[in-house]
């Protein structure tokens, strides 16, 4: 019994020792992956988008376009967008040219009204896993004026009775 405990400790030892070995070997590539994202290494992501992500866009769009980082499977991939309400806003087919680079194209057909807009899209790179995603823009009918700079406000306070 003695011995089979002693067994049991050193294989125990033995494991945890290669475990330490495996992850100073495994620690240089470890980090390339975490500096860079094991989504942006391994699978295709929005890299743009018109109308701009968290932007607002005057007048009505014509169209979403998606640019990603790769070429995506037009079958496979599918752009909605809805108001504020959750009310889809009706899109045409989606279309993409030949080019490599070139976006995913929804025609967006009806006038957008001033609001807030998400944009859900689903697709599928060249390794078939699908990736999805969302954003945000907003419809307004004139550019937001800057803010001008605020001063600080003079203090109201009033001194207490006695000082």
């Amino acid at each position: 019994m003695f011995t089979r405990r002693l067994y049991r400790t050193s294989f125990a030892s033995l494991a945890l020792g290669s475990a330490l070995v495996a992850g100073l070997v495994m620690l240089p590539s470890a980090s390339v992956v975490a500096s860079t994202g094991p989504t942006s290494v391994f699978h295709l992501k929005l890299v743009r988008a018109e109308p701009a992500v968290d932007s607002t866009f005057v007048g009505s769009p014509e169209s979403i376009k998606l640019w990603f980082s790769e070429a995506v499977r037009l079958k496979s991939t599918s752009v909605k967008v809805t108001d504020k309400a959750g009310a889809a806003v009706e899109l045409g087919a989606l279309s993409r040219d030949s080019a490599a680079d070139a976006p995913v194209v929804a025609k967006v057909m009806k006038t957008m009204a001033p609001g807030r807009y998400t944009v859900t899209w689903r697709s599928m790179g060249k390794d078939s896993h699908v990736v999805k995603g969302h954003f945000f823009f907003v419809v307004a009918t004139e550019k937001p004026a800057d803010k001008p700079a605020t001063k600080p406000a003079a203090s109201k306070a009033k001194p207490k009775a006695g000082q």
